[in-house]
């Protein structure tokens, strides 16, 4: 019924199953092995992460925590086995700023068609990759007036467009044409599901709840109601997805409460740290800042517009938002190298260090306990 998503993952996927069932693998254990995709796909997205950090000049402590926070987190731990096309699709799009912000400081056909290549195959994994195209046609426009090599110029954009519009567009082109599908269609749920929250108030949904809803840790799936609030359930997802406490000790619950409160704190500083060090980074071009700010807007609005549009608990999911690791990874690196390395800076910094060895900790130790009992394929 999901026919309409776009399909490189799924090939993907179906060209590991039939070399592991052509290894001699039974076929159920070589559905398991092909975890080893979205595993390999996380990887790679962190490996990312840091050849973006090393590209901005971000080193040392910086470097190391921004990665720690990616390496780390919960929703990549569970995603790595998730077989979808989450995990694929963050690893396109952070090659893809990669490539785009190696472009803008030494353009090349080479590196052009990097781009083009994660983005088109990002949009055939999954349509929301597109999110980061405009802030890549902002490098490539003012690239194009500021060293007025107009020729050259035109010739990488040709081969960009040569590579990613087919690739990118030419599913939802076939549906549209085969079935009258929208390019940006969803399947919704049946109005009246279990998980239909449009009935709350749009204040229940969107505005900030109260402290007790950011220390439950059960989710919608084992409740009677709906969660609906934005907030408290997108970071409840950033955690834990659906159910992933089912086996935790009542000491696991507690510490996953306290996880849920370090981790709201740490991104309320994270943001701040992000937004300073977008607006004071005087050593970083002011393009490549803007560039980083507007992906993360673009990503946050479309997100809440999903929301909105499609008034469902499965719609608010961190998974939908994930590259916001990386933004928050090069916000804390701009805003340490724009700060004077004064008192209230090193402060502000030892906190973020402090809130993301303790959150990385406690939810190593949470998915080390609470993960079910696993069978080797």
């Amino acid at each position: 019924w999901s026919f309409y998503n776009p399909p490189f993952f799924h090939i993907c996927a179906a060209i590991l199953l039939r070399v592991f069932t052509g290894m001699g693998i039974p076929e159920a254990q070589s559905w398991e092995l092909v975890q080893y995709l979205p595993c390999l796909a996380i990887f790679f997205a962190t490996i990312g992460v840091y050849q973006i950090l090393k590209l901005l000049d971000i080193k040392g402590l910086p470097l190391w925590m921004g990665c720690g926070l990616v390496a780390f987190h919960p929703s990549l731990t569970y995603l790595s086995l998730a077989l979808n096309n989450d995990a694929l699709s963050l690893m396109l799009t952070v090659w893809a700023v990669y490539f785009a912000l190696k472009w803008y400081k030494e353009p090349s056909t080479k590196t052009i068609v990097g781009v083009a290549l994660c983005i088109g195959l990002g949009m055939m994994t999954k349509l929301t990759v597109a999110l980061i195209a405009p802030p890549v046609a902002l490098l490539f426009i003012v690239k194009f007036f500021k060293e007025k090599q107009y020729l050259a110029h035109l010739k990488q954009f040709g081969v960009f467009a040569a590579i990613c519009v087919p690739t990118g567009l030419f599913w939802s082109i076939r549906n549209l044409w085969l079935y009258d599908i929208p390019f940006t269609y969803v399947q919704a749920l049946s109005p009246g599901s279990s998980q239909d929250v449009s009935g709350y108030s749009m204040w229940e949904r969107f505005g900030f709840p109260g402290f007790s809803d950011f220390v439950r840790t059960d989710s919608s799936w084992s409740r009677g109601t709906a969660d609906h609030n934005l907030w408290s359930q997108t970071l409840r997802t950033a955690l834990f997805d659906d159910n992933a406490l089912t086996w935790a000790t009542d000491g696991d619950k507690a510490m996953a409460s306290i996880l849920m409160v370090v981790t709201l704190a740490l991104f309320v500083l994270l943001s701040a740290l992000t937004v300073i060090g977008l607006i004071r980074a005087k050593q970083t071009s002011p393009v490549v800042r803007i560039f980083m700010g507007l992906a993360c807007v673009l990503l946050l609005l479309n997100f809440v517009k999903f929301c909105i549009d499609y008034p469902m608990t499965c719609t608010i999911h961190f998974r939908y938002i994930t590259p916001v690791l990386l933004y928050g990874s090069v916000g804390l690196g701009l805003f340490w190298s724009s700060s004077k390395k004064k008192l209230p800076a090193c402060l502000l910094m030892g906190l973020a260090v402090v809130g993301i060895v303790a959150t990385s900790v406690m939810a190593t130790i949470l998915y080390v306990n609470c993960l079910p009992p696993l069978t080797v394929a």
